[in-house]
């Protein structure tokens, strides 16, 4: 959560019209009521000479954040029919690590070797090839239980 930030425009005296904006006239834009994802935001001045411009206000998902250093994972949409996007942080530790899925009897499915960049990976994989099942992804010695369906 992050507390509601207050936008600003070269010119005063306009409206602030979009997702997210809880005073029009003053710019407040409150992430939390915009949620995740891309908002467009509009600036408008009335009158004569009136204008408007908008913007894109991208809201990210920092949940996965974790201020302690520990390694953290996310592996999402879970479950998935197909693709998955695996974020992990703090990975410092893990240059050339390896990043493994195993079904439920232990068996690899799919290891792969990861080079974080800025201490972060993130990869879209493709799952098809997998039964429907539930799956463990394990890297650094952090697992997460993803769901396999069709």
């Amino acid at each position: 959560d992050h507390a509601p930030i207050t936008l600003t425009a070269a010119t005063q005296g306009g409206t602030w019209i979009g997702p997210g904006i809880t005073n029009n006239s003053n710019g407040t834009f409150d992430p939390t009521i915009a949620g995740v994802g891309a908002h467009d935001i509009t600036y408008v001045i009335t009158g004569n000479c009136g204008a408007s411009a908008t913007t894109s206000v991208i809201v990210d998902d920092c949940s996965f954040v974790n201020e302690k250093g520990e390694i953290t994972l996310q592996a999402f949409p879970n479950p998935t029919r197909s693709n998955i996007t695996i974020i992990v942080s703090n990975t410092q530790s893990l240059i050339n690590e390896k990043l493994i899925i195993y079904n439920q009897l232990g068996e690899v499915m799919l290891s792969k070797t990861i080079n974080p960049i800025a201490n972060r990976f993130s990869e879209t994989i493709d799952l098809s090839f997998l039964a429907n099942g539930v799956y463990s992804i394990r890297i650094g010695g952090v697992n997460k239980k993803i769901t396999k369906i069709n």
